[in-house]
Order: structure tokens, then C-alpha cells, then sequence
């Protein structure tokens, strides 16, 4: 059924080549469990395009491709109901979406068109087959705009409505930026307003989803078509395959003795996973370490890697000691299950951060809930929990499915010293009642895309000793503020606000935003005034109505490898009476007024000692830095 669904899909893509990227699981993932789990391992995807060459419906360009016949996608679209068509046309819509958002996008420079038309020299790409793979993905895109014409041309009104989801919006705007950078640019404009009809034609039920990915510029970073030439030129030098050594003449053609090498591969594999599994129980953890690193390898640029491999080396590591490595494979396994607890507790362990490694473990604890519904305690029974300290966090967790549910968690009480872990599972929470108090908790959404928002519709949300990590925040009134005396930490938050006097949150306590963005506020992102002191690293600032970031009041700020663009004033704003701010490593660029704009510039020190250097990488574009009084 998985290869049905797949052959299904490819019946509306570009026959000539079917990458290895567009086997996945879809991005919305498609609504079925059971080819999400076929799909999700190496194996699985290995198994349903097996099915599909045995058939010789698809045939192999090389190791890593598939191609089929333009009669056959005609005869698998000819055989499908009304129904059955729509469903495949959006499944392929969401596969390409998700190959898409595992390559490298040229949409990230497109921020930079501007008057001058300039880039940083951060934002320069420095691979020339940077862009490659996703260029050859718009030539599906390509062929699913000319198929959806197609069932345009005459539409069954009962399925008319599901044709139309805003991954099929993105994916054309990969086009867009493509066909204009290889000079088609009245089919790239046919193309955009084809994107805009679109978003016309999608569901009020999808309309969230909309607004959040355009108020965080992830649709349209830029409307200009066409791209600038300096723009093309620059993409199009990222074009350029790969650079790869041949393979050797054999007597067989690679297709012919692939199986057997497969096969003999994963024999190979297994046997050293088994040898370290042995090593392990004896205590002998350098050579488990040894055994998991070797079947790793050998499994590397490969379809046959064990994930269990990357959380038995973690185990094994920890054992060791050496946690950046076990927390690097922890990791690299939680990117391939994000919704297993193995990697989450490998994580846990192997984290020294006590409040980090309890997240961790309160997201194990949560997947492993849902995988055994009797709710044994994981901290006690099962590897590799066995013996280790979260005294009592079993007690301290949250798992919040609904607003009423989230309410009672924010309002137990709860020790100075004791922080509630309060799990977010659902996709979405309205709270939509007067001012709440956020204390001593950590709040955490389930998902690693932080897919969970929190709509704040009367007063705002004050912050005492708390943490937040994977969750969008859309503020329909009011402010999200800590005062003083708080200690409040942003992990990987989106922050959006329809407050027109207000920035989406304001400090005036210890406060740190880590891997944050602040976009399409209708005032300012983020604020600091005294006697707060703010560290804000690896953060995005982008169309805000004011400042995408200030400090003012005796406020102490710090900035860190920042992005700050198209905020409708300054990047950054020193205001009045700021104590101290210290920018370093950010790109400030595209902003109506200032890049940096220094109010109150009578206690300001500048140290620009690169600029000559940057301005030399540029051809002499400038550098601003406004210092007004």
C-alpha cells in the first residue's frame, strides 16, 4: 500500500528523474500512520522503491534515482477517481514540500533586495552545489503546476477544495525564484500570481496556518520578479552538480550486483551492532564504541543505517563520559524519530545543564507515554533511566492536551526551588482570559517544529522564574513581560503581536532568547529596560512595524550572532539612558530607517575595526550605523 501511495504521487512529478529525497513522509506529514512509519526508516524506503522496480514500472537512473514513463503516469492518473486523484496530487504536494525543506533554498537572499541591491557577506553562498538539489526539485514543481491546470480544466466540485493546501503555495514559489533566475520571467510571473490565487482558493480552515507562514516570511521573502541580475547571476553559480569520482568499469552493469552488495551490507551491519551490543554488557565500552562506529560508517552515504546504532553509541559514550559526542548522536537520532523516546532520554543523560536535561527527560517520559498507555514510570524501570538521578521529576510533569488542562498546571502550587515541567501535546491552545502568571514552571511544546501557538486575546502574561522551549506565541492583545527580579529563558520560540503600542515581550529582569524570531509585530520584537539585564543569540528580527530590537531605561543588552532585517525602523534601537549594549557577529541589513540607531549617543563607544575588510568582500558597499543627539 505504501508503494501504491508513492506510485499514486509520482504519477503528477517529473518522470525523468525521482530523487531518493522525494521518499518521506511528507511535509504536513500525509495523513497515514502506518506509510509514515514504512517510510520514516532507511529500510522501509529502500523496501517500497524495491517494489516499484520489480514491477518495472520504475526503472533505476542510478543508485540513488528512479524515472518512469510519461504512458504509465498517464495510465496510474487515468485510473484514479476524482477523489483518489485529488488525494495523490496533494501527497505529492507534500513530499515535494518536505525534500524541499531538507535542501538549502536560495529564498534566504532574497531579504537583501533592496534599494541597492546588496548582500552581506554572511549571506554570500560559499558551495557552488548549494543550490543544486533544489533546483532539479522545481522541475517537479514544474510538472505539479502544469497536472493541477489540468484538473482545473475541468473540476469535480466535491474534490475541488482539497487540491488547495499551502504547501502547494511554497512549492510554487520555489519556481517562482527558479524560472526567474533562468530568465523565464513571464512564466515566473504567471507562476506568483498563480501562488496568490492559491491562497485564495485554501480553506478557512487552513487560514492559521497561512498567516503563520506568511508573518514569518517563510512564503514570500520577496515579491520582486525579476530577481535583480546581480541576484540571478549570484544563484546560478550555485547550480553546479556535485563533484564526483566514477566508478570503476565492471563485467556487471551497478544495478545487476547492487541487491547482493545491499544484502551482504546489512549482514555486515547487524554483525557489528550484535558485537557492540556484546562489548556493552560487558563493560567494554570503548570497543562497543569502536563496533557502533564502524557499522556507522560502512553505512554511511548508504540506505542501510540502524538508527538504534547512533542511541546504542550514545549509551555507550555516556558510559565513557564523553557527552558532546553522546549528545551529538542523541541528537542526530531525534532528527530522524522526533516522536521516540530513545533519543530524548540518550539526550537526557548526556546533558550537564540540569534544567535542559529535564526537558529532555519529561520528553522522553511524554513519547514514551503514548507508545505504553499504562504509564509505567520510565524513570525507574527501563534502560537507560535505570539508576540515574531525576528525583521526583515523574511528580513535577504536566501533560497538557487542553486549555483547561494547561490552566490547572500554570496555577499549582509549586516550590521556589521546584520547577513544574508542563508538557504542551496539541497543535494549538486559546487563552483567552485576563492577565495570567507564569512561575516556576518550564514549558514545553511536544513537537520539534514548535508547531504549538498561544493566543493571549485580553491582557498579557507575566513571567517570573520560567522557561519556554518549542512554542509560537500569536499576542492578539497585551504583552508577554518579566519584571524585575524574573529569570525567564527563550529556547526556540516564535513570537508574532497584533499589539500596535506594545513589543510581542519585554524584560526588565535576567532574560536570555536563544534560536527565537520576532516577526511581523505591530510594534517592536523585543524590549529591555532597566534594571534588566538581556542575552539574545542566534535570534531573527524581521518586519516589525518599530524596532525589531531595543534597549532603553538603564537596560544592559548583549547580541549575538543576530539577524535583524525589513523592520519598518531600526534594526536595533539604543534608546535613551541604555546602560550598555554589545553587538557581535550579527547581520543588520534592509531596514526603513537605521540598521543600528543609537538615540542617546552621549556615553556611545563604536568599534568597527572590520569594516574596511567588509566593505572590500562587498565592492564598497557601506556599512550604517546612525548615532542621532
Amino acid at each position: 500500500m505504501s508503494a501504491i501511495r508513492l506510485m499514486n504521487a509520482y504519477a503528477f512529478l517529473n518522470p525523468s528523474e525521482i530523487e531518493e529525497e522525494l521518499v518521506n513522509v511528507g511535509e504536513r506529514p500525509i495523513e497515514d500512520k502506518a506509510f509514515r512509519d514504512r517510510v520514516s526508516s532507511p529500510l522501509g524506503c529502500r523496501q517500497v522503491v524495491k517494489l516499484l522496480t520489480d514491477f518495472s514500472l520504475f526503472t533505476y537512473v542510478h543508485a540513488l534515482s528512479v524515472s518512469t514513463h510519461r504512458l504509465v503516469q498517464e495510465l496510474v492518473r487515468e485510473n484514479l477517481d476524482p477523489e483518489e486523484k485529488a488525494k495523490s496530487f496533494v501527497d505529492a504536494v507534500r513530499l515535494l514540500s518536505f525534500a524541499f525543506s531538507k535542501c538549502t533554498s536560495p529564498k534566504h537572499l532574497l531579504g537583501n533586495v533592496g534599494i541597492e541591491g546588496r548582500l552581506t557577506v554572511y549571506d554570500l553562498p560559499r558551495n557552488h552545489s548549494q543550490y543544486y538539489l533544489g533546483s532539479k526539485l522545481c522541475f517537479h514543481g514544474i510538472h505539479l503546476q502544469q497536472n493541477v491546470e489540468k484538473l482545473l480544466a475541468n473540476p469535480d466540485p466535491k474534490c475541488l477544495d482539497s487540491l488547495f493546501v499551502f504547501e502547494t503555495a511554497k512549492v510554487f514559489y520555489e519556481c517562482v525564484v527558479h524560472l526567474s533566475v533562468n530568465q523565464k520571467q513571464e512564466e515566473a510571473k504567471r507562476t506568483l500570481n498563480f501562488v496568490y490565487l492559491i491562497l485564495d482558493w485554501i480553506p478557512v480552515e487552513e487560514y492559521d496556518t497561512i498567516q503563520n507562514s506568511l508573518s514569518n516570511n517563510f512564503l514570500f521573502p520577496s515579491h520582486v520578479i525579476p530577481l535583480p541580475k546581480w541576484l540571478q547571476i549570484v544563484i546560478k553559480k550555485c547550480f553546479v552538480p556535485p563533484m564526483s569520482t566514477l566508478e570503476p568499469l565492471d563485467e556487471k552493469a551497478r544495478t545487476e550486483i547492487e541487491g547482493s552488495e545491499s544484502h551482504n551490507l546489512e549482514k555486515n551491519i547487524e554483525k557489528l551492532r550484535l558485537d557492540g551490543n556484546m562489548k556493552f554488557k560487558a563493560g567494554l565500552y570503548k570497543e562497543a564504541v569502536d563496533a557502533y562506529s564502524a557499522a556507522i560508517d560502512m553505512s554511511k552515504g548508504r540506505t542501510v543505517l540502524n538508527a538504534l546504532l547512533l542511541t546504542n553509541r550514545a549509551s555507550a559514550y555516556i558510559k565513557l563520559n564523553q557527552l558532546d559526542d553522546a549528545l551529538r548522536d542523541a541528537n542526530e537520532y531525534i532528527s530522524r524519530f522526533p516522536d521516540c523516546w530513545k533519543g530524548y532520554a540518550r539526550k537526557a543523560l548526556a546533558l550537564d545543564e540540569k534544567v535542559s536535561a529535564e526537558i529532555a527527560a519529561a520528553l522522553a517520559y511524554y513519547y514514551f507515554s503514548l507508545k505504553d498507555d499504562t504509564c509505567r514510570c520510565i524513570f525507574s524501570e527501563y534502560n537507560p533511566f535505570k539508576g540515574r538521578a531525576f528525583p521526583g521529576l515523574r511528580d513535577r510533569i504536566f501533560i497538557c492536551h487542553t486549555v483547561d488542562q494547561l490552566v490547572t498546571a500554570l496555577f499549582s502550587p509549586t516550590t521556589q526551588d521546584c520547577l513544574w515541567v508542563i508538557i504542551l501535546g496539541s497543535k494549538e491552545y486559546l487563552v483567552p482570559f485576563v492577565p495570567i502568571r507564569v512561575k516556576n514552571c518550564i514549558i514545553v511544546g511536544a513537537k520539534s517544529d514548535a508547531s504549538v501557538t498561544l493566543k493571549l486575546e485580553l491582557g498579557g502574561t507575566l513571567l517570573e522564574k520560567c522557561m519556554f522551549a518549542n512554542i509560537s506565541f500569536a499576542i492578539d492583545k497585551g504583552q508577554i513581560r518579566a519584571d524585575d527580579g524574573c529569570w525567564v529563558k527563550l529556547l526556540n520560540c516564535n513570537f508574532t503581536c497584533n499589539s500596535d503600542g506594545l513589543a510581542a515581550v519585554g524584560s526588565s529582569g535576567v532574560f536570555k532568547a536563544e534560536r527565537c524570531n520576532f516577526t511581523n509585530c505591530k510594534a517592536g520584537g523585543l524590549l529591555c529596560v532597566g534594571p534588566g539585564n538581556m542575552v539574545v543569540d542566534n535570534c531573527t528580527f524581521s518586519g516589525n512595524v518599530k524596532a525589531g530590537l531595543e534597549v532603553r531605561d538603564n537596560g544592559i543588552l548583549t547580541v549575538r550572532n543576530c539577524r535583524m532585517y525589513n523592520n519598518c525602523k531600526d534594526g536595533l534601537t539604543v534608546g535613551p539612558n541604555a546602560t550598555k549594549c554589545v553587538t557581535v557577529d550579527c547581520q543588520i541589513y534592509h531596514n526603513t530607517r537605521e540598521g543600528i540607531a543609537v538615540l542617546d549617543a552621549s556615553n556611545v563607544a563604536a568599534d568597527v575595526i572590520d569594516i574596511e575588510k567588509l566593505n572590500n568582500e562587498l565592492e564598497q558597499v557601506p556599512v550604517y550605523i546612525k548615532l542621532y543627539n
